[in-house]
């Protein structure tokens, strides 16, 4: 059996980080974006979904986020999730999933190398085979 990846493509919510004492409001984005210049200091982007369902027997589910820049913090349900902030791709072991659940990616919005504003932000649920 091969990898199924679900992309989390729609449904996400951005909220500038406000500094103290500021409030702000989320706008609805879909994923891979272009940061607006010029770029915010930090942003908090939220997506909520649902477990899918695999067979724990046979196969795993991983968070997979490509072309993250500057991604600073992964939360899943309110708990920080460890990952390689170097890595260009990452893969994040999802256990004990809710029926509905939160994914919240904090970043700090950067210009690519070359000096373009690249798409950010591939995330994808992949189940794959054990």
């Amino acid at each position: 059996m091969a990898e199924h990846a679900i992309r989390l493509r729609g449904g996400w919510e951005w909220l500038e980080v406000p500094h103290a004492g500021e409030s702000n409001v989320a706008h609805p984005v879909s994923l891979p974006l272009n940061w607006p210049f010029p770029l915010p200091p930090r942003v908090r982007l939220t997506r909520r979904f649902g477990a899918p369902r695999i067979d724990e027997s046979t196969e795993t589910l991983w968070l997979r986020l490509e072309h993250v820049g500057g991604l600073e913090s992964i939360r899943l349900n309110g708990q920080s999730l460890e990952f390689d902030r170097n890595a260009r791709r990452l893969e994040v072991p999802l256990v004990a999933l809710l029926s509905r659940n939160q994914l919240e990616l904090e970043a700090i919005p950067q210009v690519q190398g070359d000096g373009f504003n690249e798409p950010w932000g591939n995330v994808a649920l992949v189940v794959q085979p054990r």
